[in-house]
C-alpha cells in the first residue's frame, strides 16, 4: 500500500475501512463495464458524478489482488475471479476457497456486474454493495472474522 494511502487509512475505524474496501471493489467492477463506449453499454451515472471515482477504481484494482483481505493472508478476489480467464476460473469445475476448501460452485464472472439485476448463481443478492461483503464474510471463501464482526455491527 502506498505510504500516503496507509497514512490516511490509519485513523479510520475498522468498519469505515471495510466499507472503503467494499466500495472500492464495487468501483473497480463497475468501472470495467463502462470503460469502453464501443461495447454499447450505457454509461454509469454514479461514476460520472463522483469526483473520487478514479481514485476508488485504482484502490479497487489493488484490493482485488490483495491477499491480506482473507483470514490467513492467502486468498484474494483475483484468485477465483482470474482476469486472464474472464474474471472467473476456467480451469476447474468449482472454485477453491480458504485453506484449499472446495466450494460448491465455480466463481461467476464479474464482468459487467453493474448491469446485472441479480447477483450470484442463485440471484440471492440484488445490490453490489451487499454482494461485495459475501466472499469476505463466507467461512469457506475468504473467512475474514474481523469483517464479520464489523458487518454485524
Amino acid at each position: 500500500m502506498r505510504p500516503a494511502l496507509a497514512e490516511r487509512m490509519r485513523g479510520c475505524s475498522r468498519s469505515s475501512l471495510l466499507s472503503t474496501i467494499a466500495v472500492s471493489l464495487i468501483a473497480l467492477l463497475t468501472q470495467s463495464a463502462s470503460a469502453d463506449p464501443a461495447l454499447g453499454l450505457p454509461p454509469l451515472e454514479a461514476l460520472q458524478k463522483d469526483p473520487s471515482a478514479a481514485a476508488r477504481v485504482e484502490l479497487g484494482r489493488r484490493l482485488f489482488m490483495d491477499r491480506r483481505l482473507s483470514h490467513n493472508g492467502t486468498m484474494s478476489c483475483g484468485m477465483c475471479h482470474v482476469p486472464e480467464q474472464g474474471f472467473t476460473t476456467n480451469e476447474m469445475a468449482t472454485a477453491i476457497g480458504i485453506e484449499g476448501r472446495s466450494l460448491r460452485r465455480n466463481a461467476p464472472t464479474v464482468l459487467n456486474v453493474a448491469f446485472q439485476p441479480m447477483l450470484f448463481h442463485d440471484g440471492r443478492e440484488t445490490s453490489l454493495e451487499r454482494q461485495a461483503w459475501s466472499p469476505l464474510l463466507a467461512v469457506d471463501e475468504m473467512a475474514t472474522p474481523r469483517a464479520r464482526r464489523s458487518w454485524r455491527g
